[in-house]
This record gives structure tokens, C-alpha cells and sequence, in this order.
């Protein structure tokens, strides 16, 4: 008698292979259930939208690039340095800061995930035409 049931010891099974013998048909296996698990038509959904996510926010960043550049030396900077007491230093810290941290985010949190998610649509396209 089982406690857990016959799925759960397949499990089991399959982890042990993975942890013991190493088994890179066992490890196969499992990457093609946890795909068959999920929808390859939810992947497609969310790697064009992190993929669309990251087109608008390189548009963006270009966008306050242009403006930063254009209106460096306009009054619209010294009036930012009166109303916020930042000289002119400290302004270009913050913005080589803001342009550090949208290149983060756009590179780590959204094309990082959009590749992932196509390599392994085309590895799920890959492993049913063959």
C-alpha cells in the first residue's frame, strides 16, 4: 500500500533516476511533460507579450534619452535644479541612474524571460515533428 498513490511514486521514480543515475532520458522526459502540462499556445501568448513589453520599453527609453540630451542645456534643467535642489551633478547621477535601471529591467526582467520562453517553444516544436 501506497500512501500518496501510483502518480506519486512515478514521481518519485523519475527524481530518484534524476538524482541517482543521471539519466538524460529521464530528465527528457519530464521537460516534455511539464511542457505537455502547459499549453504551447499560453507560452506563444506570453513570450509576445513580454516580447511587445520590451519593444515599447526600449521606445521609451530612447524617448527620455532624445529629451534628456534636447533639453540639457534649456531652462526646463534649471528650472528641474530649482524646484527639486539638485545642482547639476547631482541630475546627471540620477538620470545615468534611471538609465541603469531600465537597462536592468528591460535586458533581466523582460527579454531574459522572452528568449527563454521561444527557446523552449522551438524545442516543443522541435520534439513533435520528430
Amino acid at each position: 500500500f501506497w500512501p500518496l498513490g501510483k502518480l506519486a511514486l512515478q514521481q518519485y521514480n523519475i527524481i530518484y533516476s534524476i538524482i541517482i543515475h543521471r539519466n538524460e532520458k529521464v530528465i527528457d522526459l519530464l521537460f516534455t511533460k511539464k511542457l505537455k502540462n502547459m499549453e504551447i499556445e499560453k507560452i506563444i501568448f506570453f513570450r509576445n507579450l513580454l516580447f511587445k513589453t520590451f519593444i515599447v520599453g526600449l521606445v521609451f527609453a530612447v524617448f527620455y534619452f532624445i529629451t534628456s540630451i534636447a533639453f540639457w542645456n534649456t531652462w526646463l534643467m534649471s528650472w528641474i535644479e530649482r524646484m527639486f535642489k539638485v545642482n547639476d551633478a547631482d541630475l546627471g547621477n540620477l538620470i545615468l541612474s534611471f538609465f541603469s535601471t531600465v537597462r536592468i529591467v528591460l535586458a533581466f526582467l523582460i527579454l531574459a524571460p522572452c528568449i527563454a520562453l521561444h527557446w523552449m517553444i522551438k524545442r516543443k516544436n522541435r520534439t513533435t515533428r520528430a
